[in-house]
């Protein structure tokens, strides 16, 4: 989808920069173009100087497009499923009393979190941060000696959830530390 972008918007780029953009090497930018061109998805008109001029086919366009709304699915499918689940957690919270909740990361899925939690009785009081400041209106907690009373760390890092999790639990147990189950399936997604 990238490539058929970059293509759409700069059909005078060249593989190189195309390359750069998509932050892979040349030869798998040459690959990819060269695949997309087999499809059908993209010309290559030659311009002077051994230069070339890359074009979104009409199939190119209804492709990009088709997986354009593929990409919009599964996110919101994604998106659906956390906003759920982290209400789900937070509704538990509530039912056994741990009320003050932190998020472990600044990250899209904590603003998940965040939307998830209003009108609820849990209180998310902060995210935990390396900067000074706020995330979607939460103050950020520094993590190396966290003062503050709380009952619960959820977990909402995309990178390495898994680690950032035994990390956690092994700073402040494993009764205080929760992984949400749609990062455990995110992640094991990326491994395999």
């Amino acid at each position: 989808m990238d490539l058929l972008t970059i293509v759409e918007e700069d059909s005078n780029i060249t593989q190189r920069s195309l390359a750069l953009e998509l932050g892979i090497a040349l030869g798998l930018a040459n690959t990819y173009l060269r695949r997309c061109v087999d499809k059908g998805l993209v010309k290559i008109k030659q311009v002077p100087r051994n230069r070339y001029s890359y074009y979104l086919t009409p199939q190119g366009f209804t492709e990009k497009t088709r997986i354009t709304a593929e990409y919009f699915k599964s996110s919101f499918l994604l998106f659906r499923k956390a906003r759920r689940e982290f209400e789900n957690i937070l509704i538990e919270c509530d039912r056994r009393g741990k009320k003050e909740v932190i998020l472990s990361d600044i990250s899209d899925i904590a603003e998940v979190a965040i939307l998830a939690s209003l009108g609820l009785n849990s209180n998310i009081i902060g995210v935990l941060g390396s900067r000074e400041g706020h995330f979607s209106g939460l103050e950020i907690l520094k993590e190396d000696g966290l003062k503050i009373n709380f009952d619960l760390i959820i977990i909402t890092s995309l990178q390495d959830s898994m680690t950032r999790y035994d990390s956690l639990r092994s700073l402040y147990g494993k009764e205080k530390v929760l992984l949400p189950k749609v990062l455990s399936k995110v992640n094991l997604g990326k491994k395999s």
